[in-house]
């Protein structure tokens, strides 16, 4: 599990880094007023590897207690678990049970 955490890191940190070039060159290849033959060199300059791992799509999302990436609600940046076990000892602010 620890493994897949620090994978995810490593991508989060390419993807912050990459991410203002990344949307330069897409406005770049998408200006239909520059030439045929510049786009075609932004396109040969992008290697495979850099624009696969600098995606916001290969992000994974996993609770910071548990490591867990199932159900994981993006508000508390926990696993539906934690959660609620926290929630029960009323560990997190705001939240309480619903009773009605």
């Amino acid at each position: 599990m620890k493994a897949k955490m620090e994978k995810d890191l490593k991508v989060r940190k390419r993807f912050f880094k990459d991410e203002s070039a990344h949307l330069v060159r897409r406005s770049l290849l998408k200006n239909q007023r520059l030439s045929l033959s510049l786009r075609n060199v932004l396109t040969n300059k992008w290697t495979y590897e850099k624009q696969f791992n600098s995606y916001r799509t290969r992000i994974k999302n996993y609770c910071v207690l548990t490591g867990r990436s199932r159900s994981y609600i993006r508000f508390f940046r926990l696993s539906r678990v934690k959660m609620r076990e926290l929630a029960s000892r009323g560990n997190l602010f705001g939240v309480s049970k619903a009773s009605w």
